[in-house]
């Protein structure tokens, strides 16, 4: 045999492995960029840059509140005996609702799961402070708080729940900050980078608006009756928005049976104005609601049902809108509180009976939304139209 080839691989090869740990994304990053402006008909050009997000809604239409709602069964409430405030968070794909009852004492909280649309489990937190009559919650840097209004103890309350919403809350006792009498009514909002908490104290007449500075987990910066010149009697719910980069309030006077919207002079808000709106048989609540271009104004009665007013685009204090009725609904006496919720591209409102059974009202968009990543959108009529994207890590 002859000799045989030698053949001589040149090179070598190594390897190296590492593990990369994959963190489940909780917090969506929304962002698109769309066309200034488009013909009739003219399809719009979309792009979806969001990132940590699977599912998309777009909403382009916002009607929702302009059309006649849909009344739901009620669901009732265990124990139940003066239910009289309601909260609602969507965290981690997962509804809740918070029920505070003042005779009780007990916060119920509400597991919906994905779909605010279910029938709840109930799960008892106990009696958390006194009195509760009312609660507005609130996510800061990953840790969630509640402020609560107590009735019968005329103080409030600061929650903390820490990083998980499940948990039960830790308690502290704020105190009766303005000499208040009976809370009812209690609102947060974030305007120019303060949080503001505003309570109603029904006997004594007042409407307090609570400035915590840049963090609800400071003490008050300052607190301040609002002055409405003897127009309030017994006030009850009440709902503050920003609108246009401005604050505005609407409050429920139970006595005399009317409501009001409250406007501020300046950004320090120590100059208001309350504007009344028109009689309601025995206002009991409000909420001011901004969708899209548009914006309404929603009271509830002790005992007639459901108020809209439709504001426009904008909040002309020259030309306020009349007080209507919402047709449809068969609502029972004795609803003392509501709590308006966006779940895109609807709104919802849910609505609770002092005694415990809980109503949920839909505002459907009629075009139902869209949920592709860049969806197909054109408009049939000449105007001014906002876009808006929400975005859902699982």
């Amino acid at each position: 045999r002859g000799l045989g080839d030698v053949y001589k691989r040149q090179g070598c090869n190594d390897t190296l492995y590492d593990t990369i740990i994959v963190q489940p994304a909780e917090k969506p990053i929304v962002q698109f960029s769309a066309q200034d402006s488009v013909c009739i008909i003219q399809k719009l050009d979309l792009t979806n840059n969001s990132f940590n997000a699977i599912n998309f809604t777009w909403d382009y239409y916002f009607d929702e509140v302009s059309v006649d709602p849909v009344q739901n069964s009620p669901i009732s409430i265990a124990g139940a005996s003066r239910t009289e405030g309601i909260e609602v968070v969507f965290t981690k794909g997962k509804w809740y609702g918070f029920i505070t009852d003042r005779t009780t004492g007990i916060i119920t909280r509400l597991d919906y799961g994905e779909s605010l649309n279910s029938i709840p489990t109930e799960i008892k937190l106990g009696i958390i402070g006194s009195s509760g009559n009312g609660i507005r919650i609130i996510e800061e840097s990953g840790n969630w708080y509640g402020i609560m209004a107590s009735y019968n103890g005329r103080k409030i309350y600061r929650l903390s729940f820490g990083a998980d919403i499940e948990a039960i809350p830790t308690v502290e006792d704020l105190g009766n900050l303005n000499g208040w009498d009976f809370l009812r009514g209690i609102d947060l909002v974030n305007f120019n980078d303060s949080i503001y908490v505003a309570v109603s104290s029904f006997t004594t007449n007042q409407v307090t608006l609570i400035n915590f500075g840049t963090t609800i987990v400071n003490p008050p910066v300052w607190v301040r009756d609002l002055e409405h010149a003897g127009q309030i009697d017994w006030p009850a719910g009440l709902s503050f928005s920003v609108v246009d980069s401005k604050l505005y309030g609407l409050v429920s006077s139970y006595s005399n049976n009317k409501a009001f919207l409250v406007s501020f002079a300046d950004d320090q808000l120590s100059v208001e104005t309350f504007h009344e709106l028109g009689t309601i048989s025995k206002p009991t609540d409000t909420e001011l609601i901004k969708t899209g271009n548009k914006i309404f104004g929603l009271a509830l009665s002790e005992s007639d049902g459901l108020y809209k007013l439709e504001f426009g685009p904008s909040i002309d204090i020259g030309s306020l809108p009349p007080i209507q009725t919402v047709p449809g609904l068969s609502l029972p006496t004795q609803t003392w509180n509501m709590r308006k919720v966006r779940n895109s591209p609807d709104w919802q409102l849910m609505i609770l009976k002092r005694e415990g059974p809980l109503y949920r009202i839909d505002f459907n968009d009629s075009t139902g939304g869209q949920t592709s990543f860049e969806p197909d959108i054109a408009f049939f009529q000449p105007g001014s139209y906002p876009i808006e994207l929400t975005a859902f890590s699982s």
